[in-house]
């Protein structure tokens, strides 16, 4: 029985051994390494609280609605990215007089497999945020290239 738990316990030893090591050493497909670190396209919503409740939270439900993009121009050598957004038909007169330039929330299309961080005081992406001038954000591609990006906001009505 003594000799039975020490057999036991080296079986284990050996099979927790042989999971700890990889079948696959040789012959891996290679992967692409990513270089791409540019900005691709632009998007704008305006995010208000409506009236009506959330069922059990209680919480004043958050309504978003998207601008409509009228000009895009990126321009990857400069990196620059100036967008255009009107506000839509769709929206109330209420909705159309709230919506302005200090209140939009915007979001871009990067590089695949790029990262993106803000630079000198600029807004989180994805929130309401102030875009009457213009913000700065780091684009980093998987390779480690990087390219420091202005993004301008023009809103009309």
């Amino acid at each position: 029985t003594k000799n039975m738990k020490i057999l036991k316990f080296f079986i284990a030893m050996f099979v927790m051994a042989l999971s700890c090591t990889s079948c696959l050493e040789s012959d891996l497909e290679k992967l692409d390494t990513y270089d791409g670190c540019d900005i691709t396209a632009g998007y704008a919503w305006y995010r208000y609280k409506g009236t009506d409740k959330i069922n059990a939270s209680g919480e004043v439900q958050v309504i978003q609605k998207q601008l409509q993009r009228t000009g895009q121009a990126i321009d990857n050598e400069a990196a620059t990215c100036a967008l255009t957004f009107k506000v839509p038909t769709n929206f109330t007169e209420k909705e159309k007089a709230d919506v302005n330039i200090n209140n939009i929330v915007l979001a871009v299309n990067i590089s695949t497999a790029s990262v993106m961080q803000r630079l000198e005081g600029a807004p989180k992406l994805g929130v309401p945020a102030d875009w009457s001038t213009p913000h700065k954000y780091i684009v980093k591609a998987a390779d480690g290239k990087s390219k420091i990006w202005t993004i301008s906001v023009n809103l009309t009505k």
